[in-house]
C-alpha cells in the first residue's frame, strides 16, 4: 500500500483492551476471529434478538461465521438446526447443532418440517425459496 489508510505496521492502543494472541492458533487466524465472532453475535443477538428456546436455522454453519453462530446459539439455549456440507458436518455437530443438514443432498425445506423462529443464512440460497416455514 503506497496511499494513507487503515493499513499500518504499529498502531498505539490503551494495553487494558489487548488480549495476547494464543499460541496454538495461527496468528492470522487468531486476528480473524473476534471479526466472525462478532459478526455471529451481531446477527443472532442485535438483529434477530434470539432467546432461549428459539429454534434457529444456520444455514452455511460449516463456514467460519456459521460455526460461531451454532456455538452462540446453542450457548443461548436455542434448538440449533444447521446446514453443512461432508467435510464440515463434523465440525458443526462438535459445535452444538441439535440437527444438521447435509446441503449436498438433502434440500432444506424437505428436511425442516417444523418452523423456525430465526434463519441465519451464510451461504448463497435464496431464502424465499428455502425456508417457506419461517415467520414472516
Amino acid at each position: 500500500m503506497d496511499k494513507p489508510g487503515a493499513a499500518a505496521q504499529y498502531v498505539i492502543a490503551p494495553a487494558e483492551i489487548l488480549a495476547a494472541a494464543p499460541k496454538s492458533v495461527p496468528l492470522a487466524d487468531a486476528a480473524a476471529l473476534p471479526l466472525v465472532g462478532l459478526t455471529a453475535y451481531q446477527a443472532l443477538f442485535d438483529h434477530a434478538k434470539l432467546t432461549a428456546g428459539q429454534r434457529v436455522l444456520v444455514n452455511g454453519a460449516g463456514g467460519a461465521v456459521g460455526g460461531y453462530a451454532v456455538q452462540l446459539a446453542k450457548n443461548a439455549g436455542a434448538y440449533v438446526i444447521a446446514t453443512a456440507g461432508p467435510r464440515s458436518s463434523q465440525q458443526v455437530k462438535t459445535a452444538g447443532a441439535d440437527e444438521i443438514i447435509d446441503h449436498s443432498t438433502t434440500e432444506v425445506t424437505a428436511a425442516v418440517t417444523e418452523p423456525v423462529d430465526v434463519v441465519l443464512n451464510l451461504a448463497p440460497v435464496d431464502p424465499a425459496q428455502s425456508w417457506p416455514r419461517c415467520p414472516p
